[in-house]
């Protein structure tokens, strides 16, 4: 079972609608917890920057293909057009890995496509 997390990063709430991110934020929350709870996602986790680009991050973790496909369900879509609402610069990046076999998995599978082109022996 290949592992990842699901990265997303803004650079703070827009202008007038800072009561309504920490509501879409309070509700992105609830989502989550739901997802812990019912064992589609095995966690996530919260940041606010003290220095750097980006005011915040959230992370989801846990199985790579359930992660992918959580972003295509119509719960999530409408959770990332929320936040994308009332943030600024709102991203999202899928990644793989989260432990060493993981890590491992993925480098190998880099280092076939590089052969396969011809551009690693």
């Amino acid at each position: 079972m290949a592992t990842g997390a699901l990265v997303f990063t803004w650079h703070g709430a827009r202008q007038d609608r800072e009561g309504l991110g920490l509501d879409v934020f309070s509700k992105v929350l609830a989502y989550l917890d739901g997802l812990v709870q019912s064992g589609r996602i095995t966690d996530h986790s919260e940041y606010f920057s003290l220095s750097g680009e980006a005011l915040g991050m959230l992370i989801i973790r846990g199985d790579l293909q359930q992660l992918a496909s959580l972003q295509a369900e119509e719960e999530h879509i409408g959770m990332q057009l929320q936040a994308a609402h009332v943030s600024h610069d709102f991203k999202t990046q899928l990644f793989e890995g989260g432990s060493g076999s993981a890590v491992q998995e993925s480098v190998k599978r880099y280092r076939g496509h590089l052969q396969h082109l011809g551009t690693l022996k």
